[in-house]
């Protein structure tokens, strides 16, 4: 993806230089490759514009590692998909049904429990503002994952899936609590889509 981004940027823009960096923003900060870019006395500006903040199930972490491995000249643009909370019936439809369900029931099955054994709901986690989709155990399952052994008994739980969804304050406070400055906050006409660019407010590297 590296390689295929470095060429299209070439393609586009020969006059732009490129470099590519492969790491892990999750590991920690990586404030040696960001005082790197900054020779000549440049401000970096970082972009997280895919809306997979919500993946990660420690946000703040993350958003931590990129604030301590930014200087208070740098600028960070985080994008995200929004969500209505007052539309919940409008958010769990793409969660249900064969198709979700299909993909979602691989791993079960690949560890031993048949989807005619289980009950499949998606449900709305109004606390942690996030779709979670569970399958109930209708009878005793015999599990085997590599050489252990165990059972999980009726009426327990299984986790397939989480989606965590976003509004312009979860985002806001997101963002402040981990230590950054909104500079400009925008969304789209429809206010389906966020953007926020920000600064460090402490811990500047």
């Amino acid at each position: 993806m590296l390689n295929l981004a470095e060429k299209f940027v070439g393609d586009k823009y020969p006059k732009i230089k490129t470099k590519p960096i492969i790491l892990d923003f999750e590991m920690g900060n990586f404030s040696d490759i960001m005082f790197e870019l900054k020779e000549g006395g440049y401000s970096n500006l970082l972009l997280f514009l895919g809306s997979t903040i919500g993946n990660h199930s420690d946000r703040q972490r993350v958003l931590t590692n990129f604030r301590d491995s930014m200087s208070s000249e740098d600028f960070f643009l985080l994008g995200v998909e929004l969500t209505n909370f007052s539309k919940i019936n409008k958010i769990l439809p793409p969660y249900q049904g064969d198709l979700p369900e299909d993909f979602l029931y691989f791993i079960p099955e690949y560890i031993g429990i048949k989807k005619k054994d289980t009950e499949y709901t998606a449900s709305w986690n109004d606390k942690l503002n996030q779709v979670e989709v569970k399958i109930l155990l209708k009878k005793n399952a015999n599990i085997k994952i590599g050489s252990e052994k165990f059972t999980l008994e009726k009426d327990e739980q299984i986790l397939l899936s989480r989606s965590v969804k976003f509004a312009e304050w979860t985002i806001a406070k997101l963002l402040s609590d981990v230590g950054f400055r909104t500079e400009l906050l925008t969304t789209t006409r429809d206010r389906g889509y966020l953007l926020s660019m920000v600064q460090p407010t402490r811990y500047g590297v």
